[in-house]
């Protein structure tokens, strides 16, 4: 067994309780990553204050751009190669304000996180 082979069994372990456990506390929720979040996606990450520190999303953020990143994660999650998380608030659930991922970039595990310009600085 290789360590590329341990980061995917753990992967295995962790998207599956992602897929299946929100995190929640007193303002903030953590769902799982799906295409119902696609237009609060598209509407909270397209900024350059954001996108600037997510080097590997293009800027200027493309029309589609959620639908096809959620696409790409799904099925990256499907082969145990990622997992995460939208950040939505407790009042309005549907709505994903941030995304916290954690992905297998070059055989080591990476993490990715941002929160819309709209809801940061808030505590």
């Amino acid at each position: 067994m290789t360590a590329s082979d341990n980061h995917y069994d753990i992967s295995k372990a962790v998207s599956s309780a992602a897929s299946t456990i929100p995190l929640v506390t007193a303002r903030l929720r953590l769902a799982p990553i799906d295409h119902r979040f696609a237009q609060s996606v598209q509407r909270n990450i397209d900024s350059w204050e954001i996108l600037r520190f997510l080097p590997s999303v293009p800027w200027p953020y493309q029309p589609d751009g959620a639908t096809t990143w959620i696409s790409k994660f799904l099925e990256r999650e499907r082969l145990g190669q990622s997992f995460g998380w939208v950040l939505t608030r407790i009042e309005e659930p549907s709505e994903a304000i941030g995304a916290i991922t954690f992905e297998i970039k070059g055989g080591s595990w990476t993490r990715a996180f941002w929160v819309g310009v709209a809801y940061q600085k808030k505590g």
